[in-house]
């Protein structure tokens, strides 16, 4: 009896010391999960303290902006068939063979064109920085911090709308927006090879994106201007190579492209170069004061023309010049009632 009494009293004493270790890891328990909570509650205000921190120093920083100016950096320069303003399109796509390459800077990693490649085309911020009126001056010598509301789109031949209105540009931020197919993207070298550009060489570019099937605005949704949707000043004129007395214009213009004086187009690719070309001087690249949209019937005496195109016939009109590849290269055409002739090639 004695020894069962014994065990039973071991047995309690046992129980009795599992149920407190059992009641005192319960409270350990509690106290970590206790003291979890409270970390986690400690650091759920940290982060809102931070954000609220952050909020603050943007909100200072955006008034700064505000009234000092936003400053963005190039991400790099696109270069261009297009030397000069004359000649470039006027929208893009217009001449979709036109070649460009566009090279990163150096601060941007080459990694941020990853899988561009996956789409076909994109959009692109750029500076204009070839505008005229960059540089004017009050007659104080300071520069001009007025803006013209108004500009004359060449469509509505002379009158004026808002600038708004337009794709002019000379705005207050001197800031375009095009898009252009992708033709192909170069990690290792961090160049973009684009085509149907409006861009003229060397422009800075500030940004690219790439074109979605959401930024097409279906044509029954689209609303603009009489004068933007009949745009009969720019209607293409049909293009004629022309051979001048003992100049073959077409050999000269495949012979610049075959003995390797062009920039953009290789040894093989003279059939491609033509065709921008005439893509190009299909839409009429004259200004308004040269006669865009018009026969120009302005002679040039007759040496002049001798000169110029090799041709006696002082009835001829005025010849215009056409730069494209590079400056040196002029393609020197006329107007007449069937459209746009080239009449000669020049280079170096």
């Amino acid at each position: 009896m004695k020894l069962i009494a014994s065990t039973a009293i071991i047995s309690s004493c046992i129980a009795s010391f599992c149920t407190y270790k059992y009641l005192q890891s319960q409270n350990n328990n509690d106290d970590n999960n206790n003291e979890i909570n409270k970390l986690n509650q400690l650091r759920e205000e940290e982060r809102r303290g931070r954000i609220k921190a952050e909020q603050a120093l943007r909100e200072i920083v955006l008034k700064k902006q505000e009234k000092d100016g936003y400053v963005y950096h190039s991400i790099g320069t696109l270069k261009s068939c297009y030397p000069t303003r004359n000649g470039t399109p006027r929208q893009p796509q217009l001449v979709p063979s036109g070649r460009a390459t566009l090279k990163l800077s150096k601060h941007i990693p080459a990694s941020s064109v990853n899988e561009l490649n996956q789409f076909s085309h994109c959009w692109i911020l750029f500076v204009f920085n070839d505008n005229t009126n960059m540089h004017q001056k009050t007659s104080l010598g300071k520069p001009k911090t007025t803006i013209k509301g108004k500009v004359k789109p060449p469509q509505l031949n002379g009158k004026k709308v808002g600038l708004y209105a337009t794709r002019t540009p000379h705005r207050p931020n001197n800031i375009g927006l095009s898009v252009a197919k992708i033709v192909n993207v170069n990690e290792d070298k961090k160049e973009i090879t684009l085509h149907g550009i409006d861009i003229i060489n060397n422009t800075t570019i500030l940004d690219i994106k790439p074109y979605l099937p959401f930024d097409v605005v279906d044509r029954d949704m689209l609303k603009v201007p009489k004068w933007v949707d009949n745009n009969d000043i720019f209607k293409p004129l049909n293009v004629t190579i022309d051979n001048n007395g003992k100049k073959n214009v077409l050999d000269k213009l495949i012979n610049y492209v075959k003995y390797d004086k062009s920039i953009w187009w290789k040894a093989d690719e003279a059939n491609e170069f033509i065709n921008t070309i005439k893509e190009v001087l299909r839409w009429d690249i004259r200004s308004k004061h040269q006669g865009r949209g018009d026969v120009n019937k302005e002679k040039t005496n007759k040496m002049q023309l001798t000169k110029q195109i090799g041709d006696g016939n002082d009835t001829l009109p005025r010849v215009y010049t056409l730069n494209l590849d590079q400056k040196s290269t002029q393609i020197k055409f006329i107007t007449k009632e069937d459209g746009v002739h080239v009449v000669d090639v020049l280079y170096d």
